[in-house]
């Protein structure tokens, strides 16, 4: 093949493929919707769900939370309680077979305080960054990459 045909197929390929590109950003950027709750219905697993369904899901979704972060609220409090405690905790929370007692032990419990500490940073980090982003009108993050999209969560994207 010609080194001319090669160039204008890759140039008719880029053309292409910008094009695809910037109709599906025009098509996202029109709904003019980029809250995450009503972004987590818009995947077709949950498009046909009716209004009362919706509600129903978010409502089940943020007991989830609550409880959540009730759970992690009393592993945090026990964990500063010391290794015993934090045991105790996590057989309440995950039951008596919880993997992570595989894992952790009284020998680097230490180790596993100080990691947790560092997460917590990095979650308030992240927060930061994000009220930041909101602010300044950046939608969804950094740009694609890791993490899931449409508003979904899973911290910033494009690191």
């Amino acid at each position: 093949m010609k080194k001319s045909n090669i160039i204008m197929a890759s140039a008719a390929a880029l053309v292409a493929l910008v094009g695809v590109g910037g109709l599906a950003f025009s098509t996202y950027a029109q709904s003019g919707n980029t809250s995450p709750s009503q972004n987590f219905f818009k995947g077709n697993r949950f498009a046909n769900l009716t209004d009362a369904q919706k509600l129903e899901m978010q409502t089940k979704m943020e007991t989830n939370r609550k409880t959540m972060e009730a759970s992690q609220a009393e592993l945090k409090t026990a964990m500063a309680q010391g290794y015993n405690a934090w045991v105790t905790a996590v057989k309440k929370i995950h039951g008596e077979s919880a993997q992570i007692l595989n894992q952790v032990t009284a020998a680097n419990f230490t180790k596993y305080v100080e990691a947790s500490g560092y997460m917590e940073q990095a979650r308030t980090y992240s927060e930061k960054a994000r009220t930041i982003l909101d602010e300044i009108g950046v939608q969804g993050g950094m740009g694609k990459g890791m993490g899931m999209h449409e508003g979904g969560g899973m911290g910033m994207r494009g690191f």
